[in-house]
């Protein structure tokens, strides 16, 4: 069995490539191998092994040349894995979640000179947008592959901020140069779309593996009935299609909706459904782990409404995993999870009238074609997206370094 050093950014869960990395981490410990994690400290350490090598998180402030030298290339987090690599030797490979903007290319840097194999899951477009979305100010864009990265500088992409969209770039320049392509050995991209947007970004396309992301669902069964609610879980963003969600909701006040989550745009949200005396939007805060899971299980259906290029949704797996269909924005890798009508609904992004379509068509539905639509949820969760699945595919790749 191997041994494997697991790195993500923060030890600590704020979306779904985090989750991706804990439960990564369980799959492998469970097949047998040796699994060391690193990260930035976070606010789960406690749980792991070895969080006293852990450096601290990078809390970037733009007027800091100190906190800029960090963000770029993090000596700390360079020095206290080469601690951790002395005291537990050299690993067989070493697995990159997202690692910039916390532990850098300093970490990619040490473990090609200790001669480690290097492969990275990506879980956005950071090869394609510095900052990582493809969005220019709120709509899709793809400006820094046709003209060129300076693009993030002239638009203002990062928080509509010149001083913002400047650090991108220079991070963006600076890792590139580093060898954030050229030194990883092998990429996983967690859906076909996300691939062939790698590939016109000019990453070389032998050294990129198409594995879609995973949920451990064995133990969980279906429950026969459900409170009626639609729930949305997940950070609150505005890319996430949240103002869509809501005026959608404000259309459809006798169909219960639940929002789950934290972020960005928890005050607007809050704010909307104050202004608007909407009754039938119960917003719950953050929530995690078995207060998490039962609200999905008693929820009806999940409703995923993104407006940027998701790849793999773990929230379109993890509904899957519950047995619920789907109602999701046809963008990006979802168009790959949910087959219209058959395991959920699609809908275009930012249509409002189409989420409503979605709904109502749902609602539609009698009682045997919601059991039979929740069934080939959960079945196409066990076909491509299990943990069987996903190990016997990574194992391909790992296979490919060693």
């Amino acid at each position: 069995m191997m041994k494997i050093l697991s790195i993500n950014q923060k030890y600590e869960v704020h979306g779904g490539s985090d989750r991706y990395f804990f439960n990564l981490n369980e799959l492998l410990a469970a097949n047998g191998h040796s699994v060391y994690d690193f990260a930035a400290r976070g606010n789960l350490e406690s749980s792991s092994n070895f969080h006293s090598f852990f450096p601290e998180q990078v809390k970037f402030d733009y007027k800091s040349p100190f906190n800029l030298i960090n963000y770029l290339y993090n000596y700390e987090a360079k020095n206290k894995l080469s601690d951790m690599l002395e005291s537990i030797g050299n690993a067989d490979l070493a697995h990159l979640q997202i690692y910039y903007g916390q532990l850098t290319v300093s970490i990619v840097d040490l473990l090609k000179s200790k001669g480690i194999p290097i492969i990275q899951t990506l879980h956005e477009y950071k090869f394609s947008c510095p900052v990582y979305t493809h969005l220019k100010k709120s709509e899709i864009c793809h400006d820094c592959t046709k003209f060129g990265p300076i693009s993030c500088v002239k638009n203002m992409c990062k928080d509509d901020s010149v001083i913002k969209s400047i650090v991108r770039y220079l991070e963006f320049k600076f890792s590139k140069f580093k060898g954030d392509r050229t030194l990883i050995d092998q990429f996983i991209c967690v859906s076909n779309f996300q691939k062939n947007l790698m590939i016109e970004a000019g990453v070389p396309e032998d050294k990129l593996n198409v594995v879609y992301n995973f949920v451990q669902a064995k133990n969980i069964k279906l429950n026969s009935s459900n409170d009626g609610y639609y729930l949305y879980f997940g950070r609150l963003e505005q890319l996430k299609g949240l103002t869509t969600l809501l005026e959608a909701a404000k259309l459809l006040q006798q169909y219960r909706f639940v929002i789950a989550g934290d972020g960005p745009y928890k005050t607007d949200l809050i704010k909307f459904i104050k202004d608007n005396s909407l009754k039938n939007i119960e917003f719950v805060g953050f929530k995690n782990g078995s207060e998490l899971w039962d609200m999905l299980a008693r929820s009806k259906a999940v409703i995923v409404p993104s407006e940027w290029y998701e790849n793999c949704s773990m929230t379109v797996l993890e509904a899957k995993a519950y047995y619920k269909p789907v109602i999701a924005s046809a963008i990006g890798g979802i168009t790959e999870q949910i087959t219209n009508t058959e395991d959920g609904f699609l809908f275009a992004p930012k249509d409002i009238s189409g989420l409503v379509g979605a709904i109502e068509n749902l609602e539609s539905l009698t009682e045997n074609e919601y059991r039979e639509m929740s069934l080939k949820s959960r079945a196409d969760l066990d076909e491509r997206y299990s943990a069987d699945v996903h190990y016997s595919n990574l194992l391909s790749v790992y296979g490919k370094v060693l």
